[in-house]
């Protein structure tokens, strides 16, 4: 579905003949660009270390998302800081794809998580205090 070409580092859109997929994080942009095979211009967002709930874009990024081809975002809520931006590049007409819908979801219970306390700390275990030290050898 989707081809690649070198996106630029800083998250600009590029300016070659080819259509422009931008994708928000790096490592969707990695696994766009291995999907691509050179048919797209693939343009990464967010650059490598970068938080993607906080993460803001600066207004050339903002402008690639809202003049792609084709937007894909993680979804999910992962990219709070980017759903205006997201929402205005719909706004605009740009195809938005969010991965999280192409997979399934595990739904965990309230909480959100296991906390594990019923592991075992081995709180009973041989600390081997009784071994045997040797005191009586020859010098």
């Amino acid at each position: 579905m989707f081809a690649s070409a070198c996106g630029d580092d800083d998250g600009t859109a590029a300016s070659g003949d080819l259509p422009t997929v931008v994708v928000t994080t790096n490592i969707l942009g990695d696994v766009v660009t291995q999907l691509a095979g050179g048919a797209f211009e693939v343009v990464t967002i967010m650059p490598v270390g970068a938080d993607p709930h906080d993460f803001q874009a600066s207004a050339q990024q903002a402008a690639a998302m809202r003049t792609a081809d084709v937007l894909i975002v993680n979804g999910g809520s992962f990219e709070e800081g980017l759903l205006d931006v997201i929402e205005g590049a719909e706004s605009d007409g740009v195809n938005v794809y969010e991965a999280m819908s192409f997979v399934s979801t595990i739904e965990f219970g309230e909480g959100g998580h296991d906390d594990h306390d019923d592991h075992d700390d081995h709180d009973d275990h041989d600390d081997h205090d009784d071994h045997d030290d040797h005191d009586d050898h020859d010098d």
